[in-house]
């Protein structure tokens, strides 16, 4: 696996992620098992089950706990801990989840450390040439604007331009910001939990099934029923079809030079949202700068020429 770089649009990288002969672009989808069949053009993820996995599935093999049996290529298990778990518990869990990715270079790898920015700073400098790291407790640095920031830009400054980056679980309506910041790869597991939960995913945010008169989505779904007539599968289709749809959004907009406008229009939705932007204007850029493309200006002189 190697993520090929096509084009920048500031940090956000638009890509092909080569896996198996195949190609993918990004940002985009991880597409869990767990949603169903996976259209063309997405790169499959299922947990480890001891089957193995065809040539279009990247393994998961979630916890040391379980104690897999790793040989086919995929992201390694990581020691997990809480968020706000204490330093010594969290240095502990980095240290074990590094020494399992020590005994398995050229693999795919998760970058833990709680809330301690230098244990994060850790994982991802040993993790550097690593093809895929994903960001381990990602659905509570979402809510946590500033440790966000400092984490995805630590990440991205110290990883390889190469290494895909993977926010798991977290809504579409924060993938533009996220993808601005330098995530290349999402994944379903808000659209599929959100259906089981009655969480109706939009573009501009999360609502809850049952307290929608009616559906402000104009998906084949939404359109032809009423909010109390969404069943679990009806959801997870609507919540499938919002997820693919911001990720070619945001496709769209990193090859027309668009992402920034497209992040701005989202943000003013959510709070987190908005505060990481502020933080990556404000404290992060540098980051900004270093990666932004510098158009050069012509000028026409007093003689008419260029």
């Amino acid at each position: 696996m190697h993520l090929e770089i096509l084009r920048h649009d500031g940090p956000a990288r638009l890509g092909r992620l080569h896996f198996n002969d195949l190609a993918y672009p990004t940002p985009s989808l991880l597409w869990n098992t767990a949603a169903g069949d996976a259209p063309k053009g997405y790169l499959k993820i299922s947990p480890f089950t001891g089957a193995g996995a065809d040539d279009e599935t990247l393994i998961e093999y979630g916890t040391i706990f379980s104690e897999p049996n790793i040989d086919e290529f995929g992201i390694l298990p990581s020691f997990p801990t809480g968020f706000n778990t204490p330093l010594e518990i969290a240095r502990e869990a980095v240290a074990e989840t590094l020494r399992v990715a020590d005994i398995h270079p050229g693999f795919g790898a998760v970058l833990e450390g709680g809330k301690y920015l230098e244990l994060r700073r850790e994982g991802a400098e040993y993790l550097r040439d690593r093809p895929i790291v994903e960001v381990a407790q990602a659905d509570r640095l979402v809510r946590n604007h500033r440790k966000l920031v400092e984490v995805l830009t630590d990440a991205r400054e110290t990883l390889s331009p190469n290494t895909a980056l993977y926010m798991p679980g977290v809504p579409p309506h924060l993938f533009a910001v996220l993808a601005y910041i330098g995530v290349d790869l999402f994944d379903l597991r808000s659209a599929v939990l959100g259906a089981h939960e009655g969480r109706y995913l939009t573009l501009r945010g999360v609502f809850n099934q049952s307290e929608l008169t009616e559906l402000p989505c104009p998906c084949g779904m939404c359109i032809s029923s009423d909010a109390a007539d969404l069943d679990f599968k009806a959801l997870l289709s609507h919540n499938l079809w919002v997820s693919i749809a911001t990720v070619r959004e945001i496709r769209v907009a990193l090859r027309m030079g668009g992402l920034r406008n497209l992040v701005e229009e989202r943000v003013p939705s959510d709070i987190n949202a908005m505060g990481a932007l502020r933080i990556l204007d404000r404290v992060k850029a540098d980051f900004l700068e270093r990666h932004t493309q510098v158009s050069p200006i012509f000028t026409r002189n007093n003689s008419g020429g260029r």
